[in-house]
């Protein structure tokens, strides 16, 4: 039982056709255990186990802006770097963008800060945001 390489090489040469018929066996065998196995293994799901700034965000949108049924939320950010929410220039900007989302027909409502009064809808200071920010969803 010395030579087991040796061995297999005369036979296949002695056989070519039976030798290339177990080849392409063994080849078309693996190929299907690849395509049955390695789908079920591969995943492009991932959950964080952290909490970061965007679920974070994710859930604050939901919590003001829940969903409904019957149409597509969309969340516009006003922000300025000069002035504040309480300035009426930044204001009038806004006020301005939301009059011109309703007058496209294309929204369903849009809200924003001036009219609801919401705090929640600006920015607190020391974030990222301080300048102040408001905001409208259609």
């Amino acid at each position: 039982m010395g030579d087991l390489t040796g061995r297999l090489a005369r036979a296949s040469s002695r056989r070519p056709g039976r030798t290339l018929v177990l080849w392409g066996l063994a080849l078309a065998i693996s190929i299907g255990l690849i395509v049955a196995l390695l789908g079920s293994s591969l995943t492009t799901d991932a959950e964080l186990t952290n909490d970061p700034e965007s679920y974070r965000a994710y859930d604050l949108i939901g919590e003001h802006f829940p969903p409904k049924d019957d149409q597509v939320n969309e969340l516009v950010v006003f922000r300025s770097s000069t002035s504040s929410v309480d300035e009426p220039a930044f204001r009038a900007r806004v006020e301005a963008l939301v009059a011109a989302l309703e007058q496209t027909g294309a929204t369903s409502s849009v809200h924003s800060y001036y009219e609801t009064g919401e705090r929640t809808l600006v920015a607190p200071p020391g974030s990222t945001y301080e300048t102040g920010a408001g905001s409208a969803y259609g």
